[in-house]
């Protein structure tokens, strides 16, 4: 019952994205991740092509929209905080959840998408309904919220380079040491399988899932962690696995 009143968050978790990464962090479970546009390309996300100076689009580049990006970008957060709750056990009153991005539509999927009409949008749709299904089986509330951009800084800092102007993804330790809240959180691994069923269904309309069984696989899965030094000096997306 606890979970029906509206009651201060136990735990947030901030997240962005951009086309040339995702990434997303939380000083309440202390984990922080990224994933470059050419790892995402490489586990079969159709990734738009972008110019190397400005990192946005060329022209009508086919592929993702930043949309569904920032969406993805949650459901990883969503995953990643439902993980670490399943491994805490319960808590006096359940979780209460502060999903945190700083994009309206991503945010509104969280509980409209799974009735859109666009087959491109739906299997990544029922992905988000169904870990929402979970949260709830572990006593969790979910609550999106949107946080305005300029507040968003190292999710923003996670997801792409300092600069506009900047051709490459600065290396994690870089982003580590500019913003403070960081240094609190461990690198977080995620599993390589997290991405490639998440990418499956966002590639084709046409995939058949059971999303029930893959959320159960998905949740049995666990990312692991690095301290910060040299074992992240050079480390871009934080992934392992084969």
């Amino acid at each position: 019952m606890a979970l029906f009143f509206d009651r201060d968050f136990t735990h947030r978790v901030y997240s962005d994205a951009s086309y040339i990464g995702i990434g997303g962090w939380s000083s309440d479970f202390a984990f922080m991740w990224r994933v470059t546009r050419d790892t995402m390309s490489s586990l079969g996300f159709d990734m738009k092509r972008v110019d190397s100076h400005s990192s946005e689009p060329t022209g009508m580049a086919a592929g993702l929209h930043i949309n569904p990006l920032e969406y993805i970008a949650a459901i990883i957060n969503l995953w990643l905080a439902l993980v670490k709750i399943i491994e805490a056990g319960p808590r006096d009153g359940g979780y209460i959840l502060q999903l945190n991005a700083d994009n309206t539509t991503a945010l509104a999927w969280m509980s409209e998408a799974a009735r859109t009409p666009d087959p491109f949008l739906q299997g990544l749709a029922r992905l988000g309904s169904a870990l929402l299904v979970a949260a709830a089986r572990v006593l969790t509330k979910v609550v999106p919220t949107h946080i305005p951009g300029k507040q968003n800084t190292e999710a923003d800092a996670l997801s792409r380079p300092v600069s506009k102007f900047c051709p490459e993804v600065p290396s994690l330790d870089s982003v580590i040491a500019e913003w403070p809240n960081l240094r609190m959180c461990r690198i977080c691994l995620l599993p390589t399988r997290l991405l490639q069923a998440i990418a499956t269904v966002t590639s084709s309309p046409k995939t058949v899932v059971s999303y029930d069984a893959l959320t159960t696989e998905l949740l049995t899965l666990r990312p692991r962690s690095l301290l910060h030094g040299a074992s992240s000096c050079a480390l871009q997306s934080t992934l392992y696995g084969d």
